[in-house]
């Protein structure tokens, strides 16, 4: 394949890829109302939460408290830009499909919190200060196991991307739902913080047709350093790499512009639900297995 070669369908996504454009959708959806001078550098301020719960069946009811006790351990000081979070349900095997098997045991949730500049941490002292307030009040909701034994097992660190990137993140928190777990499908499935509501297609919380959106999307997929504060290329994709040099070496302003919207096209969920996605003739193999319920349908 010669490096400008401008046929888009010569590079076809992997299930990698499709697993990559739901993420960083979910991501959009809990921190698009953030202001762009504050969404910089979003990443440092961003913190994996893993919280233990006394029952599966509490999953999804329990979602909005928790969200709400997060934002009341900070005093509700969010009001004007709150604070994002995606959440999604989790028991043991979820990953390697045998949940069931094991009797859907050690239920928790796994969590992405994102904060506002003026509510995150700066020092050592203060992220454990904040994390002492966190689980304090998740603890004092009655379906997380007692408050001494939560302060032990309420799991709080910020966002490490080493060896993992934000994305490849966000798609471990949501791996019950992505995963499909065959009993109580609809427990295991994410919500996405401040603007939650029962999802058919991502596209019912974030704007697509919103300018800043899309070149939020735009950055994230291929300019990641444009936006995060930790972002490493070697996280991008064959696929992102190669939509990435098509962009860098077209010859002006308009060529940009017309590989960026062909671009934005292809990572555009659609409005209808999933099952008619996967029913498609037109999708890609490589999409069908590990994606589900309102995970993303997609332009092609």
């Amino acid at each position: 394949m010669k490096k400008n070669d401008t046929n888009f369908s010569n590079m076809e996504r992997t299930k990698t890829d499709c697993k990559l454009i739901q993420s960083i959708h979910i991501f959009v959806s809990a921190v698009q109302h953030i202001p762009v001078d504050d969404l910089r550098g979003i990443d440092a301020r961003s913190y994996f939460l893993t919280i233990p719960v006394e029952n599966a069946s509490v999953f999804k009811s329990l979602d909005k408290y928790i969200y709400m006790k997060i934002r009341k351990s900070f005093n509700f000081e969010d009001q004007d830009n709150k604070v994002g979070m995606i959440l999604c349900g989790d028991v043991k095997g979820s990953r390697t499909n045998t949940a069931k098997v094991t009797g859907y045991q050690h239920p928790h949730y796994h969590a992405l919190l994102t904060l506002p500049k003026v509510m995150a941490p700066t020092t050592e002292f203060e992220f454990i200060r904040m994390s002492r307030k966190i689980r304090w009040h998740l603890g004092s909701l009655c379906e997380i196991p007692d408050i001494t034994d939560s302060n032990a097992k309420i799991y709080i660190a910020p966002l490490h991307t080493d060896e993992k990137s934000l994305f490849q993140t966000i798609s471990y928190i949501i791996k019950a739902d992505t995963n499909f777990l065959t009993e109580h499908a609809e427990k295991f499935s994410y919500s996405s913080f401040p603007f939650d509501q029962s999802l058919n297609s991502i596209s019912s919380i974030v704007d697509f047709e919103d300018e800043r959106v899309q070149e939020l999307i735009f950055n994230l997929h291929l300019f990641p350093e444009k936006v995060l504060a930790k972002a490493k290329l070697k996280h991008l994709t064959r696929w992102q790499f190669y939509h990435r040099s098509l962009y860098e070496d077209a010859v002006d302003e308009k060529a940009k512009a017309k590989v960026r919207q062909r671009f934005l096209v292809q990572v555009r969920p659609t409005d209808f639900p999933y099952e008619t996605f996967m029913k498609s003739k037109d999708v890609f193999p490589q999409v069908q297995n590990g994606l589900h319920s309102h995970s993303l349908g997609l332009h092609l």
